[in-house]
């Protein structure tokens, strides 16, 4: 006797029917509802990234910049597609960052050359300068310079004063203090150092006054401008 599948009672149910083969009766049902199924296997599969063939050039006309594989020929050289030669332009090498400093606004390829602004350092940059500073960058306007020499007399007290001297070369003169005296040669007590006549101080020789007991006589003036005569 052999067990044969019917189908299907209810879910997940199997009814077998156990027949007898000479008189072609049921003489029983079995069912698998309490036997539990199988588990059911499912393999990993890797995870396979397809290739992407394209021009990897940026220079040709069709670059592909998500290309990861070279498209070759037959001999294993990479094709790209470069046009008509005269009809490309040839590359402008420099520097293509707006922000740089010498950024070249006709430059197709970048060759990293871009220099950018550093902080400046302020100073003296005139190399001629007595504070002339080699690290400065950008003059200040700061810069001292050895003035020409103008000799002359740089002193405010003296009567050869030169305002526009900034080198004192001895020539100084002073008014002299005056010096009191005789001034008149013909006067006994002349003083030829004296500069300021004192009236009433000059002394001469005159005649004796007769009748006087001197044996000379003495004019003078005095201080009121008199002139006086007596013996001596």
């Amino acid at each position: 006797m052999d067990d044969k599948l019917l189908g299907l009672i209810g879910v997940g149910v199997v009814a077998y029917l156990i027949l007898n083969k000479k008189e072609e009766e049921i003489v029983a049902i079995t069912s698998n509802e309490d036997i539990p199924p199988p588990p059911i296997y499912i393999p990993e599969l890797p995870i396979v990234t397809m290739p992407v063939i394209g021009c990897m050039d940026p220079m040709a006309i069709d670059y592909n910049p998500l290309a990861t594989t070279p498209h070759t020929n037959e001999n294993g050289v990479a094709i790209c597609n470069y046009g008509d030669p005269i009809d490309v332009p040839a590359p402008i090498i420099g520097c293509t960052d707006p922000i740089s400093t010498n950024y070249n606004p006709l430059a197709t390829v970048n060759d990293s050359s871009c220099a950018y602004p550093t902080v400046p350092t302020y100073g003296c940059t005139d190399v001629t300068a007595n504070n002339y500073d080699i690290n400065a960058s950008d003059d200040d306007a700061s810069c001292q310079y050895t003035p020409l020499q103008i000799p002359g007399c740089t002193d405010t007290n003296s009567i050869t004063f030169n305002p526009s001297a900034n080198f004192d070369d001895g020539s100084c003169q002073y008014t002299p203090l005056p010096t009191p005296g005789c001034t008149d040669p013909a006067a006994l007590n002349y003083n030829p150092q004296a500069t300021t006549d004192c009236l009433g101080n000059s002394i001469y020789n005159v005649m004796p006054l007769p009748g006087l007991p001197n044996q000379g006589a003495m004019s003078s003036f005095d201080g009121g401008g008199q002139f006086m005569i007596g013996n001596y």
